[in-house]
């Protein structure tokens, strides 16, 4: 596991990084299916929940629903990487929408219509719908 000590605690914010950006790298592209969990197919829940098993050893939820409900909530300002950011974006009823956080304002997710990608959360549509962050992984 890249990133982690033994504990499962994360070495750092640079090595959190560094596997979120390899993540990208081999996820990039891949298209949005809801309830999806691989390659062919994937949905933004699943994205981080994948992402967290297999790289930092960490057992979330499988739905935003849920992740939205867990402790750990970190005010925008101090975010660092690593951190799932949450969106409320009316439709129907409530749809929530997660991605994880990496620097600069930029995130990673599964968008509904690129894909796996990474976002700016300055862009107006996603500061119009950020609702809130997490911080899921321990500190070291």
């Amino acid at each position: 596991m890249v990133g982690c000590h033994q504990n499962n605690q994360v070495d750092d914010s640079v090595g959190v990084l560094e596997v979120l950006y390899q993540q990208h790298q081999q996820w990039q592209g891949t298209p949005y299916k809801l309830g999806g969990n691989d390659q062919n197919g994937i949905d933004c829940s699943g994205f981080v929940a994948l992402t967290f098993a297999e790289n930092f050893a960490v057992a979330l939820p499988r739905t935003t629903h849920k992740l939205a409900q867990m402790d750990g909530a970190v005010a925008e300002a101090d975010m660092r990487p690593g951190d799932l950011v949450f969106f409320i974006i009316p439709k129907q009823d409530s749809y929530y929408h997660v991605g994880i956080y990496l620097e600069g304002y930029r995130f990673l997710h599964a968008s509904t219509s690129k894909g796996v990608m990474i976002s700016d959360l300055n862009h107006v549509y996603w500061q119009k719908h950020y609702w809130k962050s997490l911080r899921v992984l321990p500190s070291s």
